[in-house]
């Protein structure tokens, strides 16, 4: 296959597919303080249900709450963050964490993304 061209349809049709971090960006920037804070404190949740995944959510937060005050680093996709190896574990953590922010749609579609990416890279394995 050459480099640039889309294996599956939707991916060459949704322009997010192709900018896999194009929705955790815009979930990010949606995110209300609170929200945010929300998502910090995520991060620190013990035992940890997915160490590499709260380590991401941290990331995501901090690289939100700068981006905010003008500073500009690379955001790290969670396919990046998680070893393969710890999929599993990383999304069904995810899953249960969107599940338990259902009621905060922000928060909830911040998880979704995730997922999505995720489980978009078990695909390409």
């Amino acid at each position: 296959m050459a480099m640039g061209s889309c294996s599956l349809a939707r991916k060459c049709n949704n322009p997010a597919m192709l900018d896999p971090l194009a929705d955790v960006r815009g979930v990010l920037a949606e995110l209300a303080d609170d929200e945010l804070e929300a998502l910090f404190a995520i991060s620190w949740l013990r035992p940890a249900p997915s160490i590499a995944l709260l380590g991401w959510i941290e990331h995501a937060a901090d690289w939100e709450e700068n981006r905010r005050k003008g500073f500009d680093f690379h955001l790290t996709p969670p396919d990046e963050a998680i070893d393969p190896s710890e999929d599993i574990v990383a999304i069904s953590a995810a899953i249960a964490l969107h599940d338990e922010y259902a009621g905060d749609s922000a928060i909830a579609r911040f998880f979704a993304a995730a997922v999505d990416i995720l489980i978009e890279r078990g695909q390409w394995q």
